[in-house]
């Protein structure tokens, strides 16, 4: 693939190159969006703000699926956006063919709209890790345990189970809007055996003895 690194100069880097040392997040946009893909991309490098390991543990790459731009338009978007010069981050450009195979593997859609230069497609994030598509999100979600979610699994960490999309599961800890760690409901459940098994120890204790 041809891209923008975060030198903001432009090179061709092999595609496994990305994924053989470090996870990958993989999302598709295009610099002529006119859409959603900016907004996409701007709140998805707020909530890569709130956790740990962009540029060490994983990258975000951000692949065009229009195939006639070029490094030079993704270089300009990652500009746009702020993240030229964040080397956590990754701008390009891939052939046709591998375009196609990415989204096929993927399953990643693309249509075009009818008399215009855009495209219309979900905002996807697509987990990669020892070159295996790990799990693909389709529903354009930046929610933060989401993300943590995915960045937990290109890690290889054990996840019991997950959230849906505008649910919050039951969890030990939370995290409040300040991202400081707050008890949450399931950590209570947890406890809870403890706490009722000290009650009745007390209660048995004071219990007045028959005379």
């Amino acid at each position: 693939m041809v891209a923008s690194n975060h030198s903001a100069t432009i090179e061709t880097i092999p595609l496994e190159s990305l994924y053989t040392d470090q996870g990958l997040l993989l999302t598709f946009a295009y610099a002529n969006c006119s859409g959603a893909c900016k907004p996409f991309l701007s709140s998805l490098h707020r909530v890569s703000l709130e956790t740990l390991g962009l540029g060490t543990d994983y990258r975000i790459l951000v692949v065009s699926l229009d195939p006639k731009e070029t490094a030079i338009d993704m270089a300009g978007l990652s500009k746009q956006l702020g993240l030229h010069t964040n080397k956590g981050w990754i701008f390009g450009v891939v052939s046709n063919q591998d375009l196609i195979e990415l989204q096929k593997l993927s399953s990643f859609w693309v249509k075009p709209i009818a008399n215009t230069d855009q495209f219309d497609h979900p905002l996807a994030l697509i987990a990669i890790r020892n070159g295996r598509i790990i799990r693909t999100v389709m529903d354009g979600s930046t929610n933060r345990h989401l993300y943590r979610e995915l960045i937990a699994e290109m890690r290889g960490d054990f996840i019991p189970f997950y959230a849906q999309p505008g649910k919050t599961v039951l969890r030990c800890f939370s995290y409040d809007v300040n991202g400081n760690l707050q008890l949450d409901w399931g950590a209570i459940l947890l406890i809870l055996p403890a706490i009722l098994s000290i009650l009745i120890a007390i209660f048995i204790f004071r219990k007045p003895k028959n005379s």
